[in-house]
């Protein structure tokens, strides 16, 4: 969000609400033409135990969730279980 190609990743991910940063995006790097694509979430919209209202519905990251529920705190936790989904695909 701070570069001029960080806001237009965040603008062509269409997922994540901008009252809603900070957020993590998972891409991986697609070697041929070294673009980042973004790894699809493996399952929309089913509730994650860990994630709860952070996760995001139509690719694998997080976003801040402010409600009184996730208090604007992505934790360490979080972070792990996105990632350990990020690497088992």
């Amino acid at each position: 969000m701070e570069t001029e190609e960080g806001l237009i990743a965040f603008a062509e991910a269409e997922c994540i609400n901008p009252q809603q940063i900070p957020a993590l995006l998972v891409t991986r790097r697609d070697e041929d033409s070294g673009h980042y694509d973004p790894l699809s979430n493996p399952s929309p919209g089913e509730f994650d135990e860990v994630c709860k209202k952070s996760k995001l519905y139509q690719y694998l990251g997080l976003r801040t969730d402010y409600s009184g529920v996730g208090r604007g705190v992505i934790s360490p936790k979080m972070l792990t279980t996105v990632f350990n989904e990020a690497r088992a695909r």
